[in-house]
């Protein structure tokens, strides 16, 4: 194992999420991104997989906190060369995931309460028609000299 972590860089954990990725696996890649994680916490690389693995799993508010971590760990400092483009931009697709869901729970709760003001307006008029119904009848019956 140490082998393989001198020749490639990175670990076995952190190349099997990848791989468990590409697989369409992103719940295995998640529990192996959580390995590589457990062993070097302050591994950015481990982080960036892991919010790849949240992400492929539409779960865009975690996979986000992880990319935040993932360039926090980066080191993206004064002496850095500056952010790193891949972070921002898959930060910048969760945030986007996120707005979208948000839009889109606003558009339904709108669409439920507009159809439960329609739903209670349609019972409003049908009580308002029994009223009604009920006042001709009565009336009647008084005409009738019934009541």
């Amino acid at each position: 194992m140490l082998a393989q972590r001198t020749l490639s860089g990175s670990p076995p954990a952190e190349r099997d999420v990848s791989a468990l990725l590409a697989a369409g696996r992103p719940a295995d890649a998640l529990l192996a991104a959580d390995a590589c994680i457990a062993t070097r916490p302050d591994w950015h690389k481990a982080r960036f997989r892991r919010a790849e693995a949240l992400f492929a799993m539409r779960r865009f508010a975690d996979a986000a906190d992880d990319f935040r971590e993932a360039t926090r760990l980066s080191g993206d400092g004064p002496e850095s060369p500056g952010p790193d483009p891949i972070l921002a931009k898959r930060l910048a697709e969760c945030d986007a995931a996120l707005a979208l869901i948000a839009d889109l729970t606003t558009m339904e709760t709108k669409e439920v309460e507009e159809k439960e003001e329609a739903e209670r307006k349609a019972k409003n008029e049908e009580q308002e028609q029994r009223d009604k119904q009920i006042a001709e009848l009565t009336a009647a019956a008084e005409e009738l000299g019934l009541t």
